[in-house]
C-alpha cells in the first residue's frame, strides 16, 4: 500500500470486497499482475540490475505469500501455519514466470471457494486493521499496482 494509507482506505476496501464478486477481485489481481509484468519487462537491463530486480522480487514474494494466505483461508477458514514461498529465481523471466504460475493457481482454486464462507477469519494489516480473505484479495491487487508504479518510476530516474 502507499504511504498515504488511512482508515478510510480500510473502509473502502471492506465496502468494495463486500460488493464485488470474487471473480472481479481475481480479475483485478490479474490486471495488476500484468501491469507489474509489463513494467518489469520494459526496464533496461541496467535499470533492472540496479534496483528493478529487487523491487520485482519483493513484489513477487509479497503477492505470492498473500495469495497463499488468501487461498488457504478461503478454503479452510484458517490461516496457514507455514506460508513458505518457494525460493525465487534471480532472473527477470524466471521471477515473472514463477509469479504468473502462482497467481494462476490462486485463480483456479478461487473457483472452489464459497464467497461467503470464512469471512469471520481475519488477520491484521498494519494500516487497514483486521481484514478477511476477500478484502485481502483486493489488497493483493493494490499492492501489485503500487509495485508496478514503482517499477514504472524507474524509467524516469
Amino acid at each position: 500500500m502507499t504511504d498515504g494509507t488511512s482508515s478510510d482506505d480500510g473502509a473502502q476496501i471492506r465496502d468494495m470486497a463486500a460488493r464485488l464478486p470474487v471473480p472481479e477481485g481475481v480479475a483485478r489481481v490479474e490486471a495488476a499482475r500484468k501491469r507489474l509484468e509489463a513494467a518489469a519487462r520494459s526496464l533496461s537491463d541496467a535499470k533492472f540490475a540496479s534496483g528493478g530486480r529487487q523491487q520485482l522480487e519483493d513484489a513477487v514474494f509479497a503477492s505470492m505469500e498473500l495469495a497463499q494466505q488468501v487461498l488457504y483461508v478461503a478454503l479452510s477458514g484458517e490461516l496457514p501455519s507455514d506460508g513458505a514461498v518457494p525460493a525465487l529465481p534471480d532472473d527477470r523471466d524466471g521471477l515473472l514466470s514463477e509469479h504468473k504460475a502462482a497467481m494462476e493457481s490462486l485463480y483456479i482454486h478461487m473457483d472452489d471457494a464459497d464467497p461467503d464462507a470464512f469471512l469471520d477469519c481475519t488477520w491484521r494489516h498494519p494500516e487497514l486493521g483486521e481484514l478477511n480473505w476477500r478484502e485481502w484479495l483486493l489488497v493483493v491487487a493494490e499492492q501489485l499496482d503500487d509495485r508496478a508504479s514503482e517499477l514504472e518510476g524507474l524509467h524516469a530516474s
